[in-house]
């Protein structure tokens, strides 16, 4: 089978690699964002000028460390989708891939090339059919239900992060109402506003928007793929219908680290079933 290839199955251990560094990245750049915003609602109801001033650089150092999480997640994600996009061409399509260009694509990444061959698997996929365009309907499809799967699930808890924060800070200027005189408490009023403001175009709403986004386009994929599974399929529908989902699919975030694991035997459950219908 083609994901059988030394190739194939080399990718796919560095995909799940870049996938996984990336996940970590984005949940540590998460608990930093955090971070920095629950130091700017304690500083609401706090007066001491020693404790702002350490609080600030404190969250100086935080805003630091973010940005430059920031930028390896970036880059980090960036690649993990070069290696996803490769992987579904040529185990899909049967693409030719040379091992000078594998070695290239691997060393490129930003994992640990150790954690890349611990996580090869030539069953990565369930597809059995032979490369060809059959096979990526295939591919594809399984790649935009675990797709859709997951990104429900982190939708859902975006969201509830976001409403969680939101409660906080809310919950934060009402107390500082019980501390601060009415100068300071516009004073705070106003810097809760201000993370708020920041939170609605950072990680927390954005991403559950992405997510969400991301839900529905996996499962328009599906959908369009219906009428390509039986026979042969053409492949320039295919292509379209690939690029599509490459363009949602890289719009949202990654997934945080955890995710996967907590939800893992009910999500293999279900894709069990969906493969041989109710049992």
């Amino acid at each position: 089978m083609a994901d059988r290839a030394p190739n194939v199955i080399a990718l796919i251990g560095c995909q799940k690699a870049e996938f996984n560094h990336a996940s970590r990245l984005r949940t540590w750049v998460l608990r930093i964002q955090t971070a920095i915003a629950a130091l700017a609602a304690l500083t609401i109801p706090i007066k001491s000028d020693t404790f702002l001033y350490v609080v600030a650089i404190v969250a100086l150092c935080l805003a630091a460390a973010w940005f430059y999480l920031w930028n390896e997640l970036a880059g980090s994600r960036a690649h993990a989708e070069r290696l996803r996009r490769t992987t579904l061409l040529v185990g899909g399509l049967g693409f030719p891939l040379s091992g000078a260009e594998l070695i290239e694509l691997c060393r490129e990444g930003k994992a640990a090339q150790s954690e890349a061959k611990r996580l090869v698997d030539p069953d990565y996929f369930a597809s059995q059919k032979p490369a060809g365009p059959t096979r990526l309907v295939e591919m594809l499809e399984e790649s935009a239900i675990w797709t859709c799967n997951l990104a429900k699930i982190a939708a859902q808890e975006s969201w509830l992060l976001f409403t969680g924060l939101l409660l906080v800070f809310l919950l934060a200027l009402f107390a500082a109402a019980a501390f601060v005189s009415p100068s300071e408490w516009q004073l705070g009023a106003r810097i809760v506003m201000a993370i708020l403001a920041s939170l609605l175009s950072a990680d927390f709403l954005g991403a559950a928007i992405s997510y969400g986004g991301a839900r529905d386009a996996a499962r328009r994929t599906v959908d369009r793929l219906q009428p390509h599974k039986a026979g042969v399929p053409a492949l320039e529908p295919l292509m379209l219908i690939l690029g599509d989902y490459n363009s949602a699919v890289e719009g949202m975030p990654p997934f945080s680290s955890g995710l996967y694991p907590r939800h893992e035997k009910r999500l293999n459950e279900e894709y069990r079933m969906f493969l041989t219908g109710p049992q």
